[in-house]
């Protein structure tokens, strides 16, 4: 995923009418669009969600703020700047917009008209391979009156993408087809967006197909509030990968019996679950986006590795417990995991609902843990203890990786907490689905 914008917008206000019956619509709004993504636009009627669109499309002039489209400044651009932008977006529109006296074909092929390098016969061809890229490859001689809702929605996104745009701007795509056709309209426009590396920007009230979004923004009295569920995704896998922790404990104890195929199956399901997060974590957290959000995305790249840590330290402190030099060894080293196995299922839990009173619970129990098995080991190392030197040695190493663990374990929940709303289990849709 792409980590520079192809549109920025900053502090972008916009109103209708003069004097007493000026209404203002955007206030102060600012957001990055970047190439290869789903962004969603919601909200009321009146919010300001069509303004949005038609402003960023360079269909309607820029009064106060900033608009930046490929590097274009649109405020205050000149005419053939603003052409050459609007060159670089693809429009789709709830009404569809094709010509009643031309074929699917002609409407596709009208897209490249103003191509000074398009001939009749190259832009016919075009025309024809985007149909039946759009399931329409037998239906490009039909007029618009003879096909269905959905066909004419395909047919327009043929005509978005023909000239190879750099983002899709689409004003309720769906409105007027039924749940089967809205969704392979929608699912389309996913393609396009993996295939092609195009940002699509959709305006809907249809919350049927909010999940094909990596973003969701929601104007509402004129600002804007954007959640990721790209982030919450990641999140989730995150919360599987937590969940493999406490699981280290039982496939240590099975060692004995299956030579430790068992753990070692663990650790590599784990690398399975984390190595493709770790691109994933790191291409949002270089991205632009705002405060809130990034925060949490560099969240996510922190528990990417913390966990990653704490996992190796598990594994290195369960090799050596395997081994102890003595019976007296074994049960310092079992009087030791047991509270490490309650932090390990503690965590594992609060991945999986990330809730502010957990996160906190986990790190209470992990403030003082570390100092705890500090002090006993120097109460062991004390002459009276009786402890061999390769006991003595043993027992350093056991209780350098505990408190490692249980280091890792409370880094792991400070970066939780940006996740935690405070009350429920935090979810990027709440109150939205």
């Amino acid at each position: 995923m792409a980590t520079e914008p192809f549109i920025t917008i900053q502090a972008l206000s916009h109103s209708f009418g003069t004097g007493a019956l000026k209404k203002e619509i955007l206030r102060e709004v600012a957001a990055d669009f970047y190439p290869g993504e789903i962004v969603i636009i919601r909200g009321p009627s009146g919010s300001g969600k069509t303004t949005l669109l038609t402003l960023t499309g360079a269909l309607r002039t820029v009064q106060q703020g900033s608009i930046r489209i490929g590097g274009v400044e649109l405020y205050k651009a000149r005419p053939a700047q603003i052409m050459a932008v609007r060159r670089r977006i693809g429009f789709i529109s709830q009404d569809h917009n094709l010509i009643a006296s031309l074929s699917a074909c002609e409407n596709v092929q009208l897209a490249l008209a103003m191509d000074p390098s398009a001939t009749p016969a190259g832009s016919r061809k075009k025309a024809r391979e985007h149909l039946a890229m759009v399931g329409l490859g037998e239906h490009g001689h039909k007029r618009p009156g003879e096909m269905s809702g959905g066909q004419k929605q395909r047919v327009a996104i043929a005509r978005a993408l023909i000239h190879r745009p750099d983002i899709i701007m689409a004003d309720e795509p769906t409105a007027a087809l039924d749940r089967e056709t809205g969704r392979e309209v929608v699912e389309l426009l996913q393609t396009a967006a993996r295939r092609e590396g195009v940002a699509v920007l959709l305006v809907t009230h249809d919350d049927r197909i909010l999940d094909i979004a990596d973003r969701i923004i929601t104007l509402e009295d004129g600002r804007l509030e954007e959640t990721h569920r790209g982030m919450e995704r990641l999140r989730e896998g995150l919360a599987a990968l937590t969940g493999l922790l406490p699981r280290y404990a039982a496939a240590a104890a099975a060692a004995a019996t299956d030579g430790g195929g068992a753990r070692e199956a663990l650790r590599r399901r784990f690398r399975e679950l984390r190595e493709p997060l770790l691109p994933r974590t790191a291409a949002f957290s270089a991205r632009r986006m705002s405060p809130l959000l990034m925060a949490r995305a560099r969240s996510l790249e922190k528990q990417s590795h913390d966990l990653a840590l704490c996992e190796e330290t598990l594994d290195r402190l369960l090799t050596l417990l395997s081994a102890p030099p003595s019976d007296r060894m074994r049960g310092i080293g079992d009087t030791f995991f047991q509270p490490l196995e309650f932090l390990l299922a503690t965590m594992a839990e609060t991945g999986a609902a990330s809730i502010a009173p957990e996160v906190e619970l986990l790190l209470r129990l992990t403030e003082d843990r570390g100092e705890m098995m500090t002090s006993l080991r120097e109460r062991y190392f004390s002459s009276e203890s009786g402890l061999t030197g390769e006991e003595k040695r043993y027992l350093f190493a056991m209780t350098e990786l505990f408190s490692r663990a249980v280091y890792l374990i409370r880094q792991w929940a400070e970066s939780c907490r940006v996740w935690s709303d405070g009350t429920q289990p935090f979810s990027l849709t709440a109150g939205m689905l």
